[in-house]
């Protein structure tokens, strides 16, 4: 019991220790890294996770995983790819309302240390794209593409792609509505990822 406690406590400080400093909250920064996970465009947003390697070229500035949404983008974001973009960034924040989705906890939980949005304005850069960087990422890309183009225009596409590799950006509001009402959501997420690993194991 101690050593799971103790070893709770090290994983929550080392989680509390990559935040984003103060000092670097809403300004205009001058990101290098690469894409991590699957990019999701929906009415006109990409949105993705961002490994931060270094800010205003200095290679000893803050690192950590963000989530980025980039309005309008210019060019398609892929999983592996190496960017230098202008964002803004912030400290995870949420309500306190009691039945709400606590967003901040689930960033938290998944690693990520900021949210913030690409400045669509300023200046960006594709140093190399390489599925190679992530490759299951890469993997999960190339079949959420099949599946999405096999599907056609079917409304259910979505939730055959959560179904087949546990990815649920694709989904409509609508969806998850439904899914939430009736106490699913969870169950289609989990079965997803059942599915693709007996699929790999297969």
């Amino acid at each position: 019991f101690y050593l799971g406690l103790v070893f709770a406590l090290i994983s929550a400080q080392s989680g509390l220790d990559k935040s984003l400093p103060m000092e670097l909250e809403n300004r205009v920064l001058d990101l290098k890294g690469h894409v991590v996970g699957l990019p999701v465009q929906k009415d006109g947003i990409e949105r993705f996770r961002f490994q931060v390697e270094s800010i205003n070229g200095e290679d000893d500035s803050w690192t950590g995983l963000v989530s980025l949404s980039w309005y309008r983008s210019p060019i398609a974001v892929y999983p592996g790819d190496h960017l230098r973009i202008s964002a803004k960034l912030a400290n995870p924040r949420a309500s306190l309302n009691p039945g709400v989705f606590d967003y901040e906890g689930w960033l938290f939980f998944n690693g990520i240390s900021a949210t913030g949005y690409v400045k669509g304005g300023e200046a960006f850069e594709r140093i190399k794209s390489s599925l190679l960087a992530g490759q299951h990422h890469g993997y999960r890309w190339y079949l959420r593409e099949k599946i999405m183009e096999m599907a056609g225009h079917s409304s259910i596409k979505g939730l055959l792609v959560a179904l087949a590799i546990g990815e649920s950006g694709q989904m409509s509001t609508e969806q998850w509505g439904n899914l939430t009402q009736t106490g699913t959501n969870h169950l289609l997420i989990i079965s997803g990822l059942h599915v693709g690993l007996v699929a790999a194991l297969v």
